[in-house]
């Protein structure tokens, strides 16, 4: 309702002013939160609740850089979120079936969409910049990467893919856990991830 929206939106404005959220209350507003993605946005907001789980297991006295940018991020959704109908809709879409993969050495992504008929195909390089402001890794970032090869697939391909039952074979299992789950522990991963479900 437009009260508890009010309510809740005051609440973290007011830890973002602050700078401060307590442990019991950083409980309680991921589970309103992880209440607010169950009934209205499927699983597109989980990665922005990751932070608030964090400060509620291990608060800190003041809160950290990425919880105050994932409690700035749940305000501007509250603030504009409109009334969501759901209906149910049997009529047949069509199947899409898409392959990512990623190489480690040169950082190539790639990925290839079929309708049954038409076959379409993209591939870039990660540029440096961007594989250097992620968190350091012994696996020659591939996982990362893996993950950015389905973020080029589904860009790439959105006018294909809207409205269509898509198949997408991902190499690393990892990556498609963390996909599934729409959250990771790593913070880098998590943000992407963040990205990917709200595309």
């Amino acid at each position: 309702t437009q009260d508890k929206i009010g309510q809740w939106t005051s609440q973290l404005q007011e830890a973002i002013k602050t700078g401060r959220l307590p442990g019991g209350e950083a409980a309680k507003v991921a589970g309103r939160l992880n209440f607010a993605c169950c009934v209205h946005m499927g699983k597109e907001g989980r990665a922005f609740i990751i932070p608030v789980y964090r400060q509620a297991h291990e608060p800190y006295r003041r809160i950290t850089t990425l919880l105050r940018e994932a409690l700035m991020w749940w305000c501007r959704y509250l603030q504009t979120v409109a009334p969501v109908w759901r209906p149910i809709d049997w009529a047949p879409r069509p199947h899409r079936v898409a392959w990512t993969d990623a190489a480690s050495g040169t950082g190539i992504l790639a990925a290839i969409l079929w309708d049954g008929e038409t076959l379409w195909y993209t591939r870039m390089a990660c540029p440096a910049e961007v594989r250097r402001q992620w968190l350091p890794r012994e696996d020659n970032y591939i996982g990362m990467l893996e993950l950015m090869a389905v973020l080029l697939c589904v860009a790439s391909f959105e006018e294909e893919l809207r409205q269509s039952r898509a198949t997408v074979y991902i190499v690393k299992y990892g990556v498609l856990g963390s996909i599934l789950r729409a959250s990771s522990r790593a913070v880098d991963t998590n943000l992407l991830i963040g990205k990917l479900w709200l595309q």
